[in-house]
């Protein structure tokens, strides 16, 4: 029985050996497999672009070299601008006389002379106080730079009206002029209309 038992377990090593010998794998052993994983290409707008650092120049950090000294600065000067004349308003009173021939002189003879009563000087429009004449040997003198002038001797107690609005000289332009009174004996005053100009009127009697 126990020699049976013995060829039985040898016949069953003998298979084994050999079920281990054939075995199709046996001299061939199957090799790992990796799969390479698919290149990824990324959209163009995920790409990364490549990161520039900027280079910042050393800071020199020498004392040892001098400044050189900054040039001196001239401040520039401006020309100076002439201020404008004022400008004078219309009739503006200036001082002055007027540039146009001046009266005649006081002519005296047999103790007598042209002696002023009455004047009156200014610009544009204008009215003296009162005087008295005698009516005997009486002159108008005006002189005037406007470009109108009118002159009026006026009867102090009839007033304008007693003209009947003729003046008793006038010029256009720049003027000089007298010429004789044959009013009679009273109290007058001069009026003056005229432009903007500078003008002067005088009453005289020879005395």
């Amino acid at each position: 029985m126990m020699k049976r038992m013995r060829f039985v377990a040898v016949g069953l090593l003998v298979v084994a050996v050999g079920a281990v010998l054939f075995w199709p794998d046996h001299h061939h052993p199957a090799r790992a497999t990796t799969a390479a994983a698919p290149a990824t290409t990324l959209p163009p707008d995920t790409l990364t672009a490549p990161t520039t650092e900027a280079t910042v120049a050393p800071t020199s950090t020498s004392t040892s070299a001098s400044a050189a000294p900054a040039p001196a600065t001239t401040a520039a000067t401006k020309p100076t601008t002439a201020a404008a004349p004022a400008v004078r308003a219309r009739c503006q009173p200036v001082a002055g006389s007027p540039t146009a021939a001046p009266f005649p002189g006081p002519d005296p003879r047999d103790g007598k002379q042209w002696v002023t009563v009455g004047r009156l000087d200014g610009i544009c429009n204008g009215k003296s106080a009162a005087f008295h004449i005698t009516g005997v040997d009486t002159r108008l003198l005006f002189r005037s730079d406007a470009d109108s002038f009118a002159v009026f001797l006026v009867d102090a107690k009839l007033g304008l009206d007693a003209t009947s609005g003729y003046s008793d000289g006038d010029c256009s332009g720049k003027c000089s002029a007298n010429q004789v009174l044959v009013d009679r004996a009273g109290d007058y005053y001069l009026m003056v209309q005229a432009g903007d100009g500078l003008w002067q009127v005088a009453v005289q009697e020879y005395r």
